[in-house]
């Protein structure tokens, strides 16, 4: 490769030597570009120069897949102590904690290189995090795709190598070439068409239209001294220093052999003198069947032997043992590692998932040659089972019960736990608990997961007299056990939906699990579901602490981690981020079996898609899975399910089905009384819909201790019931107090639920200047947030303000959006209350005997407008029942002339039935405070032209009769006729025909 700069995007092209200044700043940089444009050279150029500016100390690490944080940490701990010059402690208690305290003491700049083989966001999203709370850590990312990065609290930068000339275009194709064999292309016809474009290059050497050379390197015509050192370079899966390659061999031979191949073969320079293989000459070595001899792996194992007594804790140390071993064909030391790996702890709190992938590989190499004992074939189950094919595990386990192995029992019962199997998960756990063959930790751990299945089944007694014969074996555990013992408290309070008692719960976890730390344990699911119920509970969101890996590192555990921060981000109101993350881990839990973790996940997703006005596909997708969860009898997750599905039934009009389910969920749930508030809540809003609030509002209410986000949806539907049964300053003051409430707890769709019923409420009191307060606030929370329906409620809404102010051309466009969306979304009963809305404007009726012309009826779509509010200059169109609901407090003069209701300062006065007192009056409220001559009166009250002789006393005698009802000195007389006193805000309510829909 030449020697110019690459390009770095950050809106302007920036040098090397300038960004290694600017990365004293940007403490998180991603380089990401195409195989073979230089971002290993480049991260390894920079790292060097920032650290040296720094003073700090360099780490460079190669990401495998699976990696996580935890892994990451700690190789680069090892270069760390191995750098300083003393082994110390490799493998400290917390990885991460331990990266963190050395960071704090000298900077470090880590280069995670390969980083897109790690494939999982949340390795990422940690790496962000760990930034962000340590500011002598700089981290950067060498990949080939763009990662998932998007740290707003730390200043970052994103990094596009690109760039090449057309000689660095012929130094990449001659390195490629050596590597790949020839081209399909010839570079001269390549260049004419898309010079420059390395894809392109890659893309020309991945499918070549003849077979690859067989030795496309020359491996075989390699010295011997060469092709020793560089089979045993491929054997080796991690860099080494070069001192690692001398015992037996001529040094100044060794080192001149390994300056001939760094030239010839890309053997790359690693921090801390060390030497690594490019993968592709790994591959291009083993496709010359030059690959490593078991004489290499002998010397590799003969070098990590001697590390481990450097560094005994270090189990990356003891896996590249395990690989040696087995490729070197020595059976027993293998067998050995194996068997400390069986053992009952061990295999209980495996180190990783990638520590793990290759312990299973290393016991199906070792069981292609040779009978392996039943403890490892028993781990290579588990193992499976750990990695996702638990069908094929649990089949692998049951062959073993003939064999009398203690653990077997134990096995089968998580594994059928994992597959949604609850009665024979609970029988198997059962007999292991009271095994006297299992350990101390064996029968723990099965007391353990047997609280889990009691959970999943409901029967929440029998999971809290587990845990309390469980409780003296964990105490005996020190720091995990109490970690353990306060984290199954927690999660039966929240199974109870007693949030302030789970938050406790688990905030003792996590104070536990800071002493058990320094027993090498980290439960990173405490943090996560501590989040999760002080959301839930309405106290807010919480720091997660720091930790490393994932306690029982599994797909089963690590979806329940993704499974919790879908639920809080649900909770939160994010429903896209909710829907897209629970639907993902919905789909990956059907795949794998774990019944109970799909079950959870389409709560989740079925409740976020809800709010993103998607009630059909809820309805389909989620009705299949309360069968399999009514089948298995899936307690826990069946009446959420159930809560989810009526829901959307009840967003698309289909009212007897969402009340029967709503019904049939809350059988059986007196110990959460908070899914019971969210299914007695459809209950009410299947009361309102079908026109009888009173119902809603007579029917049993939930448990007195009913609380946080599903109680608020409780509180939402009385208060809504409360405004359509005509008690609009209740329904008020409930929805304040619940948009408090969500506010202050985070709940977004809740809050805009909230000011969408104080919208409604004002503009039903017809106090339209309050109503548009609330109704862009909840305008915008339905756009931010993606909540489909209260967008549609909120154009009707919109819609029906418009009406009201006489403007009948918006009213008739906003109607037209909602119609147009709420058919594209498939919301019909939003839609078709649009439909009666445009017809009204058009001065049809239609009779309320559906939800939609309910709901029209309700908003003042559809009822006429037959009075006309006067308030000053302004003029506002209203129906009978928003003149009836208007506050005459707020006004010095109030007159209603359709109902005869009048307020003159602190008198209030009915005019009922006295219709020429109610002409009167109305002419002198037209204009307060402005003299009426006797003419004007007549032709307007009576219709008749003044005559003085012949209605010399009419008026008079009328005034007299209206100053006795109304106050003395109510009316004004003088020689310019009459005027109504007037010394502050007044308001006449005339009654008008409506106007046309033409305006």
């Amino acid at each position: 490769m030449s020697s110019a700069s690459p390009a770095i995007f950050v809106g302007r092209r920036v040098e090397l030597e300038r960004f290694t200044v600017a990365s004293r700043r940007l403490r998180l940089v991603l380089v990401y570009g195409v195989a073979g444009v230089g971002k290993t050279a480049f991260v390894l150029r920079a790292g060097h120069a920032l650290a040296a500016r720094l003073r700090g100390r360099l780490v460079h690490h190669r990401c495998r897949p699976g990696e996580t944080l935890g892994t990451v940490a700690r190789a680069a701990l090892v270069q760390l102590a191995a750098g300083a010059g003393r082994p110390g402690p490799s493998h400290p208690a917390d990885p991460v904690l331990g990266l963190a305290a050395a960071a704090q003491a000298t900077p470090v700049v880590l280069l995670l290189d390969d980083a897109h083989l790690a494939r999982r966001r949340s390795l990422f999203e940690d790496v962000a995090q760990l930034v962000r709370e340590r500011p002598r850590l700089f981290v950067c990312l060498a990949s080939r795709e763009l990662l998932p990065i998007s740290p707003a609290e730390v200043d970052h930068l994103v990094i596009r190598l690109s760039g090449l000339t057309i000689e660095d275009t012929h130094a990449l194709w001659t390195a490629l070439e050596r590597l790949y064999g020839p081209p399909a292309v010839p570079l001269g016809a390549l260049a004419r068409r898309r010079a420059g474009n390395p894809l392109l290059l890659k893309q020309a050497f991945a499918s070549p239209p003849g077979p690859k050379a067989a030795d496309p390197l020359g491996v075989r015509r390699l010295p011997a001294l060469e092709a020793d050192l560089l089979g045993e370079l491929c054997a080796y899966r991690r860099p080494v220093p070069p001192a690692a390659l001398l015992p037996g061999r001529d040094p100044r031979a060794v080192m001149a052999a390994l300056e001939r191949l760094g030239r010839r073969f890309l053997v790359e320079r690693a921090p801390g003198d060390r030497v690594v293989v490019h993968d592709l000459v790994r591959d291009a070595v083993a496709q010359a069947g030059r690959g490593p001899t078991a004489a290499q792996h002998g010397r590799c194992f003969a070098y990590y032997r001697e590390l481990q007594r450097a560094s005994p804790a270090d189990e990356t140390v003891e896996m590249e043992l395990l690989h040696h071993a087995v490729g070197g064909g020595d059976d027993e030391a293998a067998l050995a590692i194996l068997d400390a790996h069986a053992q009952e702890l061990r295999r209980l709190v495996p180190a990783s998932a990638v520590m793990e992938r290759e312990l299973g590989s290393a016991i199906d190499e070792l069981g292609r040659r040779r009978a392996l004992p039943v403890a490892v074939r028993l781990l290579r189950a588990r193992v499976r089972g750990r990695q996702g094919e638990v069908a094929r595990a649990y089949e692998e386990a049951a062959a073993l019960v003939p064999s009398g192995e203690p653990l077997v029992a134990l096995d089968l019962g998580e594994m059928a736990y994992v597959l949604g199997h609850l009665q024979e998960a609970a029988q198997h756990l059962s007999a292991a608990a009271a095994s006297p063959a299992l350990g101390a930790a064996g029968r723990t751990w099965a007391g353990f997961i047997l609280a889990e299945v009691h959970r999943r089944r409901g029967a929440l007694r029998a999971a809290e007299r587990t845990v309390a014969r469980l409780r003296p074996r964990l105490a005996a555990l020190g720091p995990l056990g109490q970690t353990l013992d306060a984290w199954v408290a927690g999660m039966l309070a929240y199974d109870q939906e007693d949030y302030p008692r789970a938050s406790i719960a688990l905030r003792q976890a996590a104070a536990q699990l800071q002493r058990a730390a320094g027993e090498g344990v980290s439960i990173p699911l405490v943090g996560s579901f501590l989040h999760v119920a002080m959301v839930a509970g309405g106290e807010g969101p919480v720091a997660s602490p720091p930790t490393g890996e994932v306690f029982d590192d599994t797909l089963f555990f690590r979806l329940a981690a993704r499974m919790y921060h879908a639920e809080a981000l649900l909770y939160e109101g994010a429903a896209r981020a909710a829907a897209a993350l629970a639907g993902t881990t919905s789909d990956a839990a059907g795949s794998l079996g774990y019944l109970g973790q799909e079950l959870w996940a389409g709560y989740i997703w079925g409740e976020a898609a809800g709010l993103l006005g998607h009630p059909a596909a809820v309805v389909a997708r989620l009705e299949p899975l309360l069968r399999r969860g009514e089948a298995r009898r899936a307690v826990r997750e069946c009446p959420r399910l159930r809560l989810a599905t009526a829901r959307a039934l009840l967003a698309q009009g289909e009212l007897g089905p969402a009340a029967a389910l709503a019904r049939a969920g809350l059988r059986g749930l007196a110990r959460a009384p908070g899914t019971a508030a969210g299914l007695r809540a459809i209950l009410a809003g299947v009361a309102v819909a079908a026109g009888r609030p009173a119902a809603a509002l007579t029917a049993r209410g939930p448990a007195p201790r009913a609380q946080g986000y599903h109680a608020a949806a409780w509180r939402l539907a009385r208060a809504e019931a409360r405004l359509c049964a005509g008690a609009v300053a209740t329904a008020q003051a409930e929805a304040r107090a619940t948009l408090a409430t969500a506010t202050r707890a985070g709940w977004g769709a809740r809050a805009c639920a909230a000011s969408l019923l104080l919208a409604e409420a004002a503009l039903r009191a017809g106090d339209y200047a309050a109503a548009e307060e609330p109704l862009a606030a909840a305008a915008e929370a339905a756009a931010a947030g993606g909540y489909a329906a209260m967008g549609l409620r909120t154009g009707l809404l919109e819609a029906a303000l418009a009406r009201t102010r006489g403007a009948a051309e918006p009213a008739r466009e906003a109607l037209t959006q909602v119609i147009k969306r709420g058919t594209e979304l498939g919301l019909p009963v939003e839609t078709d209350a649009a439909r009666v809305g445009l017809a009204a404007l058009a001065d049809t009726a239609t009779a309320p005997t559906t939800p939609a012309v309910r709901l029209a009826a309700r908003l003042g779509l559809a009822e006429p407008l037959t009075r006309r509010l006067r308030r000053g200059p302004e003029v506002r169109w209203l129906t009978d029942s928003q003149a009836a609901a208007i506050d005459d407090r707020g006004y010095e003069l109030f007159v209603d002339l359709g109902d005869g209701r009048v307020r003159l300062g602190r008198r209030r006065t009915s005019l009922a039935g006295q219709a020429l007192l109610l002409r009167v009056l109305g002419v002198l409220a037209a204009r307060p405070g402005v003299w009426r001559s006797q003419a004007e009166l007549l032709a307007i009250a009576w219709g008749e032209e003044f005559h003085p002789l012949r209605h010399r006393g009419r008026v008079p005698v009328t005034i007299d009769r209206l100053r006795r009802l109304l106050g003395a000195d109510a009316i004004e007389g003088g020689h310019d006729g009459y005027r109504l006193r007037s010394r502050g805000p007044w308001a006449i309510v005339e009654v008008l025909e409506p106007p046309r829909a033409d305006g």
